[in-house]
């Protein structure tokens, strides 16, 4: 049963990386970053740090001031308590493009999770779940990659995208959401 915008907008805020990301942009006004606009420290427990700082910013929660080297709350950090569910599907989207490019360019996890959403959008059809096995062979996973393939799955429950757990894996709702239209990109 899909579910409709306003309940996958309701999910939004309880995904663990948009709290992080969320908690991080709150901590973070008036602190300082550096040249590059990532806070200079941050606070303990954060799973993705630099992750979390992306979407913060991203999306709005956070923004930088970068010749003054400080972080201030942004403008869509009040967005849970006055936003629509089309202004919060617009922030899961940004979302799930941020992870899905920090997962290219090498920033999260590693290989498998630059090669996860392809190989789930091809093994994954209609939310159905997939045994982990299932995500190797042709069109998914390399057998080369099979040792990191929890740790990949376990960052993208993180993220929000996929649910996994006992050799199981399955796209989450706002997952399928996002997963297909980065696809129709």
């Amino acid at each position: 049963m899909a579910l409709s915008e306003c309940e996958l907008a309701s999910a939004v805020f309880r995904v663990p990386l948009v709290v992080e990301a969320r908690s991080l942009a709150e901590w973070e006004d008036g602190r300082s970053v550096d040249e590059r606009g990532f806070p200079v420290e941050t606070p303990a427990g954060l799973r993705e740090p630099a992750l979390a700082w992306v979407v913060a910013v991203n999306g709005g929660l956070a923004r930088v001031d970068i010749e003054a080297r400080v972080a201030h709350r942004g403008p869509n950090l009040a967005v849970p308590d006055g936003g629509t569910a089309e202004r919060l599907m617009e922030l899961w989207d940004g979302v799930v493009m941020d992870v899905l490019d920090q997962a290219e360019d090498g920033v999260i996890a590693s290989r498998v999770a630059a090669e996860l959403p392809g190989a789930l959008l091809r093994r994954l059809a209609e939310g159905e779940s997939v045994r982990d096995e299932e995500l190797f062979g042709p069109g998914g996973l390399s057998d080369e990659l099979r040792g990191g393939v929890g740790d990949g799955l376990d960052l993208f429950a993180y993220c929000g995208l996929v649910e996994h757990g006992d050799g199981v894996v399955a796209l989450t709702p706002l997952g399928h959401w996002g997963l297909t239209r980065d696809a129709e990109r």
